[in-house]
């Protein structure tokens, strides 16, 4: 079933539109990243707050044991994370890479891109 999912401001204004089969707000996102869409401003609702620019999105993928992407969102409310079915914040998802992974390859690729968000940051 294809599904609209849209993208608003603080203020209500659109800032981008998706339309897909089985569609998500991280593939919406992804989406809006990849064609360059403007999103100072987006609405992620009041746990993750909002974003302040493109930059301030991290797409990554394939990785994992998935090969799936994970989305790394800095806002003015934090920094979370969305891989898989883990929703949470940088430092919860790094404390759940060593619960299920322990010292693996999958766990050494996602301990990097843990790093990577925190110099691309500035954290």
């Amino acid at each position: 079933m294809k599904t609209t999912i849209k993208i608003e401001s603080i203020f209500g204004k659109l800032l981008f539109e998706h339309e897909a089969e089985d569609n998500t707000i991280k593939k919406t996102l992804e989406e809006a990243v990849k064609s360059g869409a403007n999103l100072r401003g987006a609405y992620l609702g009041d746990e993750w707050g909002k974003l302040e620019s493109a930059q301030d999105i991290l797409i990554v993928g394939a990785i994992g044991s998935r090969d799936g992407y994970t989305t790394i969102y800095h806002t003015d409310k934090g920094v979370f994370v969305a891989c898989g079915c883990f929703r949470g914040t940088l430092d919860e998802f790094a404390n759940k890479v060593v619960q299920s992974h322990g010292d693996n390859k999958h766990a050494r690729d996602y301990k990097a891109l843990v790093e990577f968000a925190k110099i691309k940051f500035e954290l």
